[in-house]
């Protein structure tokens, strides 16, 4: 089975960058794409943005808001 796409999204500044090295191991994604702008991606993939276009959402991704994405992986309480 595929990994899948885990697209977290959040304000400017709220931490997704310097939380994005514990986030990837969480979900077991191996590559992080910051300031993702809708290009093609593969599985187990962690994609960071500011907003997420609905149409560029595709069957199999993940889609989080950065608060949720810090709660599952134990990073907030």
């Amino acid at each position: 089975m595929n990994k899948p796409v885990i697209v977290i999204h959040g304000p400017q500044g709220c931490g997704k960058t310097r939380h994005a090295q514990a986030l990837a191991k969480h979900f077991g994604c191996d590559r992080i794409v910051d300031d993702w702008e809708g290009e093609d991606l593969r599985a187990g993939t962690l994609v960071l943005t500011n907003d997420v276009e609905p149409a560029s959402i595709l069957p199999g991704m993940v889609v989080l808001p950065f608060a949720d994405a810090m709660r599952r992986a134990g990073l907030q309480p």
